[in-house]
């Protein structure tokens, strides 16, 4: 079996790899995830999700790399994580009682021959109305600094939540299905499903 590459430094998706069995190496992408205005959020997030993981494929020279973007939509306006707290609290305060959107992407990019397969999926989210005392606390717990949308959907941001409709592991910043998808297109099969 090819070796697989992470291109995240995120804890969640490399979680969520070991749920499906499928043993990986951490590799740090160096690419900035600005949001890019002129896309819409589903190639932004494909878009990144691609770069991410060409950066590590040209460090790497071999194996398949698996990098995952996501961002969160709110009245048309892109959220990607916060700069700062204040940043985070307006983010959260324009969701209260809102539906808004979660999108991510994931490419998987065979290092030798950079041959490419990507997708993503949209999920709807209905957050409740909280009050503004409870976001300040929410943040101060440092919860939501480096998540998009500034919450934690498997975290105490769970809280705000009230219903969900789409793939809940896509909402976690790796849709999983997806995932396994791109993956069995290079050949490569979850030990797990030989069980």
């Amino acid at each position: 079996m090819k070796k697989i590459l992470l291109a995240s430094s995120s804890p969640r998706r490399t979680m969520l790899l070991n749920q499906l069995g499928i043993e990986h190496e951490i590799w740090i992408p160096e690419v900035n995830e600005r949001v890019k205005l002129a896309e819409s959020p589903e190639d932004l997030v494909v878009s990144l999700a691609v770069d991410k993981a060409l950066d590590v494929a040209h460090r790497a020279g071999d194996g398949l790399v698996v990098g995952a973007d996501t961002v969160v939509v709110s009245g048309g306006q892109i959220f990607g994580k916060p700069e700062n707290e204040s940043h985070a609290l307006a983010m959260l305060t324009r969701m209260q009682g809102t539906v808004h959107q979660v999108y991510s992407g994931v490419a998987v990019v065979d290092a030798k021959t950079r041959e490419i397969k990507a997708g993503f999926r949209k999920v709807d989210v209905v957050m409740m109305p909280c009050k503004e005392e409870w976001l300040r606390a929410y943040i101060a717990t440092g919860e939501p600094m480096d998540k998009a949308g500034a919450y934690s959907i498997q975290g105490i941001g769970a809280m705000m939540i009230k219903e969900i409709h789409g793939d809940f592991y896509a909402v976690m910043g790796l849709p999983l299905v997806l995932t396994v998808e791109l993956l069995s297109q290079f050949g490569v099969d979850s030990p797990l499903f030989f069980l």
